[in-house]
């Protein structure tokens, strides 16, 4: 759903989730930030070169190893994430509109995305029972 979110949307694979990453946990190296995302370093390194080339993050050496730049989100950065933010809000608002209010409840959607604080929402039937929120 990311993908094609970003794909309807105009944001560069990556990007957006990205920022989301680094929104909550400023000073990432880019080694964690790949691991934690599965990408390989190769494709992370590109994403982040050009979010730093379009001033939405900064590399800044880390002040105990001296050979390991931190990520962090420009104003510019953080900015951009509270548009990426309320727009994918929208976007799963639009996806679940058709469903019935008993359809959400039992999927565990909330009424009010804005309110969960969550990027996204992912759902998993089970067997037999109610379906559950991850994410």
């Amino acid at each position: 759903m990311g993908m094609r979110y970003e794909k309807l949307h105009g944001g560069v694979r990556g990007q957006n989730r990205t920022l989301a990453l680094l929104s909550k946990n400023e000073g990432m190296k880019q080694a964690e930030l790949a691991r934690f995302t599965r990408v390989r370093p190769s494709s992370i390194s590109e994403v982040v070169d050009r979010l730093e080339r379009h001033g939405l993050i900064e590399r800044r050496r880390d002040n105990s190893d001296h050979r390991v730049f931190r990520l962090y989100l420009t104003e510019k950065g953080r900015e951009q994430n509270k548009r990426n933010h309320s727009s994918w809000l929208g976007f799963v608002g639009d996806l679940m509109s058709p469903l019935s209010d008993d359809e959400k409840a039992e999927y565990g959607i909330p009424e009010h995305l804005e309110e969960t604080g969550q990027k996204g929402i992912i759902l998993r039937r089970t067997h037999g029972r109610r379906c559950q929120k991850r994410g």
